[in-house]
């Protein structure tokens, strides 16, 4: 839930706890901060009901319609609707958020563009580069409100390439089997809201297996440590998360994300050299939630148990206090580890990763 979606009691929140709690009083319910580490709180689950539903993905379009009022009937015209009101629109806004498809009101262009790697058939590449400007333009849509800018991202999408909208939402039908499927976990928050333009050329460089894609301060491996693609940027414009996100993102492409020490430990191999460190950006983050660290890129949660952290001169994980809420990776020829830190201030670049062909 959002902060500012909260229904919160005089003098809410405040700093005097780590948790917000449901209070519960005169048939009226209010968000009060709570220190987590009080014992006497309840707690209570909650699960997406598919019992009526043919799939998980035909229950959430269900669940978003009975919150706006919308009929099955309007839903399944709604796809080739070229018009919206009020309640269409935040439906759409409804049903992308469940998909993993809008967050904080803004479009993960991320998840755009694996849409359109996904759904491009045979390996065609003016498809795929066709599909890939359309994550971009679609991607970075703007409306006057949430509502509005779900509405236009996805009207954009089905006129610019109707056959990635048609086979995302037969994706979404078919998904799995009618049962009862838990909401997502609450996780670590992830920085999606970058503006970004494909640069076609260093894309198609990419796609030819180029081991330079955009020059000489790029190194690109293809169809390593598990049929990825990995590409290091060395940049020292990529600061910050914003500008590293965008880098990746220009040759449609994500940060890259370590879910075991193996593939740490194989990426290394790859990018490791003589008398020389890179420290670069990873897609890890500590936002908000610091105990559920994520991988942002996969969606996959973070175990700081599985990686070394901090070896200048600490060895050792050291919580995440002072802002210290982003991961970067430090690649060199001896035992490669991963820091967190803040956000600013790194000069490196940035290692991204894509699925290989």
């Amino acid at each position: 839930m959002r902060v500012r979606d909260g229904v919160y009691a005089a003098g809410q929140p405040n700093d005097r706890g780590d948790c917000l709690v449901a209070e519960l009083k005169g048939g009226s319910v209010s968000l009060i901060s709570q220190n987590c580490s009080k014992t006497s709180l309840k707690f209570i689950c909650e699960a997406r009901d598919t019992t009526k539903a043919s799939s998980p993905g035909r229950a959430i379009l269900q669940e978003c319609g009975e919150i706006y009022n919308i009929t099955m009937t309007e839903i399944d015209s709604l796809w080739s609707s070229k018009t919206f009101d009020m309640r269409l629109k935040c439906f759409v806004k409804c049903v992308g958020e469940f998909g993993n498809l809008i967050l904080e009101g803004q479009i993960v262009t991320q998840e755009m563009i694996r849409i359109a790697e996904q759904f491009t058939m045979g390996g065609d590449v003016s498809l795929l580069n066709k599909n890939m400007e359309v994550a971009s333009k679609c991607g970075n849509k703007v409306g006057m409100d949430e509502c509005d800018t779900a509405s236009l991202a996805f009207s954009c999408v089905a006129e610019e390439a109707p056959d990635i909208m048609q086979r995302a939402l037969l994706k979404a039908e078919i998904n799995a089997s009618a049962e009862s499927v838990g909401l997502p976990l609450a996780q670590s928050y992830c920085r999606y809201d970058v503006p970004y333009g494909l640069n076609f050329a260093w894309r198609q460089a990419y796609l030819d297996e180029n081991p330079s894609p955009g020059g000489p301060l790029t190194r690109a491996y293809y169809n390593q440590c598990g049929a990825r693609n990995y590409l290091l940027i060395e940049s020292n414009d990529t600061t910050s998360i914003g500008p590293a996100t965008r880098a990746c993102l220009e040759y449609g492409l994500q940060h890259v994300s370590f879910e075991t020490f193996e593939e740490l430990l194989c990426v290394n191999e790859l990018f490791a050299v003589p008398n020389k460190v890179y420290t670069l950006w990873t897609s890890a983050s500590f936002m908000s939630l610091a105990d559920s660290p994520v991988w942002c890129a996969t969606n996959a949660p973070l175990d700081i148990s599985l990686y070394p952290w901090n070896l200048q001169g600490v060895k050792k994980f050291t919580g995440t206090s002072a802002g210290r809420m982003f991961v970067v990776v430090v690649i060199r020829k001896i035992e490669p580890y991963l820091m967190n830190i803040v956000n600013s201030g790194i000069l490196g670049g940035v290692l991204c990763e894509g699925r290989y062909k």
